[in-house]
């Protein structure tokens, strides 16, 4: 019997367990999703005009995969074509839920607008972006840092800072500009572009950069996140997470033998090879070094700032005075001397590892028997 208040809801709670008895059970049905797709992208991120770019889509489902097709448009009407997961399209392996394919960029145009849909064997869609279309610029300038050379299996050839031979990893600044690194990513992984961060510093025209690749983050802020593997894999830059982790570039690392280096050959132009002679921070055809890539400026001066792993407050000492270094957080609560000593005249580097401190704003004093100078540093 309908109650006197709203005209239709039963008495009694019999009715009322009945009704969300059976809408639990409804809902523990199985129901099939729509595919997801997690991924998208162009490659090269700048697309030439007057060529084919690549296009890369990562899609997953409970059931399986129909059609992915990316809709498209540089000039004129919209147009279609359909990614694979064959193996043959540069979508990496047969099945693994990557989908390539390419699109060509007319001569004349000055963007590439897409969408990406997705439909599974039920006929569920899903569209890449959700409410909008992805614009990007086309015949811009590229990045000008490249991956230069790789070596994966480093016994003799180099030292780190820390006396260790690990893998490692080159940049190159082949343009004519200062060009900046931050935001920027390096992977070994290309469903996780965002591994390894690029650190917050500059590298200037002929200058050289190098990563090592050794898993080791604590000991400083040019340590990526992973160890190259021996037996080959693909190593890849990434842009800024704002743009969706656009591949920049990417490179195929084969099997390399001990102390053995695949570069680019012209250096920082062209095809990689097995390089005659393992160049790390050097030209890889003349063996020259490159310019400073970020010149020193002023001491005193943090390094790293802001900083995720490690910082260095680097100051000249002069005659035989003593010197302290002191650090304290935000709040102004002393945290500790770090340094304390009576250096020979000339440079002094104090190393602060700053991977177990909360991010935030820390300072540090840098303190003689005649003078005091504050330094900001923020961690991240």
């Amino acid at each position: 019997t309908d109650n006197g208040i709203d005209g239709h809801t039963p008495y009694g709670i019999i009715p009322f367990i009945q009704d969300r008895t059976s809408n639990t059970f409804d809902q523990l049905e199985p129901h099939s999703i729509s595919p997801t797709i997690t991924q998208a992208f162009i490659n090269p991120y700048h697309p030439a005009t007057g060529e084919n770019c690549q296009v890369l889509v990562q899609v997953e489902d409970d059931g399986s995969v129909g059609d992915v097709t990316i809709h498209y448009q540089t000039i004129g009407d919209w147009q279609t074509a359909t990614l694979h997961d064959d193996g043959m399209h540069d979508d990496q392996l047969p099945g693994d839920g990557w989908y390539g394919g390419e699109v060509y960029i007319e001569s004349n145009a000055v963007q590439l607008a897409y969408t990406i849909s997705a439909t599974d064997d039920l006929s569920n869609e899903s569209v890449y972006p959700s409410c909008d279309v992805m614009v990007i610029p086309v015949g811009s300038t590229p990045l000008q840092v490249v991956i230069n050379e790789v070596m994966s299996s480093n016994i003799t050839t180099i030292q780190d800072e820390a006396g260790d031979f690990e893998d490692y990893i080159e940049l190159y600044n082949s343009g004519n500009t200062t060009i900046s690194l931050y935001g920027y990513y390096l992977s070994d992984d290309p469903a996780k572009p965002w591994k390894w961060q690029l650190p917050n510093t500059t590298m200037a025209p002929d200058s050289y950069i190098l990563i090592w690749a050794d898993d080791e983050g604590d000991e400083g802020d040019y340590h990526a996140g992973f160890k190259i593997d021996v037996d080959g894999e693909t190593i890849a830059m990434y842009g800024p997470s704002a743009d969706g982790y656009p591949l920049v570039e990417q490179v195929e690392v084969p099997s390399l033998d001990d102390d053995i280096s695949w570069g680019r050959l012209p250096n920082g132009t062209g095809e990689f090879t097995f390089l005659p002679e393992p160049s790390p921070g050097k030209n890889n055809e003349t063996g020259e070094p490159g310019n400073d890539p970020t010149p020193e400026p002023d001491r005193p001066y943090l390094t790293n700032n802001p900083s995720k792993s490690y910082s260095e407050l680097r100051f000249d000492a002069t005659g035989s005075l003593y010197y302290e270094v002191w650090m304290s957080d935000a709040s102004g609560r002393n945290l500790g001397r770090i340094y304390s000593g009576n250096p020979d005249e000339g440079h002094v580097n104090v190393g602060i590892s700053t991977w177990p401190l909360p991010s935030g704003t820390y300072f540090l004093r840098l303190v003689t028997p005649a003078s005091s100078q504050s330094f900001v540093l923020v961690v991240l």
